[in-house]
C-alpha cells in the first residue's frame, strides 16, 4: 500500500465525513421554502375582481399586470417603462412561436420547440 499524503483536497482519513453523516447537520430543513418560493405562491392565489361589470376570479399576478396596463394607458410614464421590458420578451415568444410553425418539420420537432418555449413563460 502507498503512504496517503494529506494536503488539499485530501483531509485526514480519520476526519472525512462517515458514510450517511452530513457535513451540515443543523442546515436548511427539509421542506423549508425560500423568498421566491413564498412569492410566487402568494402571486397565484386568486382573488375576485369586477370586469364589466361581471364578478371573476383572476390571480393576483394577472390582477397587477392588468393595474399596471392601465394606469400606463392612462398615460403613467413609470409604468410604461416597467411595461416595456416585458412587451419586448412577449414580442420575442411570439416570433419564436410564429418560427416554430415554419421551422419544425416533424411533430416531434414541434413538441420540443413548443415545451422549450413553455418552459420560459414562468417569468
Amino acid at each position: 500500500m502507498s503512504e496517503y499524503t494529506v494536503g488539499y483536497g485530501r483531509p485526514p482519513k480519520e476526519t472525512r465525513f462517515k458514510p450517511g453523516q452530513s457535513g451540515n447537520r443543523t442546515g436548511r430543513p427539509r421542506g423549508s421554502r425560500n423568498t421566491y418560493t413564498i412569492f410566487d405562491k402568494l402571486l397565484e392565489s386568486k382573488i375576485y375582481v369586477n370586469q364589466d361589470g361581471k364578478k371573476t376570479k383572476i390571480s393576483k399576478r394577472e390582477a397587477l399586470l392588468m393595474q399596471l396596463i392601465n394606469t400606463g394607458l392612462k398615460g403613467d410614464t413609470k409604468a410604461i417603462k416597467a411595461m416595456f421590458p416585458h412587451m419586448v420578451v412577449s414580442d420575442d415568444k411570439k416570433a419564436a412561436r410564429e418560427a416554430i410553425k415554419i421551422q419544425a418539420n416533424s411533430p416531434s420537432d414541434r413538441e420540443i420547440l413548443d415545451a422549450y418555449l413553455k418552459g420560459g413563460d414562468n417569468e
